[in-house]
């Protein structure tokens, strides 16, 4: 039990396991139709009580505003260090941490590449799905900014054997 989990599970959340969750589905998941989840918190609304969805990852103009503070925060920080990066990666799976960055990288005038290195399968190219939602956070913050699939960068060579699979590549990262 590491990271997230870990997090989780110190402050009290019930886990649920769903294993054998088709790409399909989950992908209904990321964009807010809640196949999964769904009837859970239905359940929870029988016992009155008030469940808040998230799709996964937390993949909603609220959960992109995280990113685009960070990146505020960021480039003020290389400023002061007079550090201009090039290029900044992070691992791409629901797209939320990438789309979030993205929009901050924009926003904070940054000319900075991201690369987003995809940590999983998906059945539609992310680089659409990332535009997509970079403009429709842009839109409900009322920012004109618009985005295309060209604009974004993922790189799909890594998945390996898919999201959170423990491989001897990964661990000779690990301990590199």
């Amino acid at each position: 039990i590491q990271g997230n989990l870990m997090l989780d599970m110190l402050m009290g959340a019930q886990l649920i396991y769903m294993p054998g969750i088709p790409q399909d589905v989950e992908d209904q998941e990321i964009a807010s139709a809640f196949p999964i989840t769904g009837p859970i918190a239905e359940d929870l609304r029988r016992q009155g009580k008030k469940p808040f969805l998230a799709p996964l990852g937390g993949a909603t103009p609220t959960g992109h505003l995280g990113y685009i503070n960070m990146v505020d925060e960021l480039a003020t920080q290389l400023a002061e260090e007079n550090i201009r990066p090039t290029h900044i990666f992070v691992g791409t799976g629901t797209g939320g941490t990438h789309t979030g960055i993205q929009m901050g990288l924009r926003l904070a005038g940054m000319e900075t590449k991201l690369v987003g290195i995809s940590v999983s399968f998906h059945t539609r190219p992310k680089e659409e799905e990332i535009a997509q939602m970079c403009n429709e956070a842009m839109a409900y913050y009322g920012v004109q900014e618009k985005f295309v699939p060209g604009d974004i960068t993922v790189n799909y060579d890594y998945v390996g054997a898919g999201y959170g699979a423990v491989t001897p590549e990964a661990v000779e990262a690990v301990r590199l």
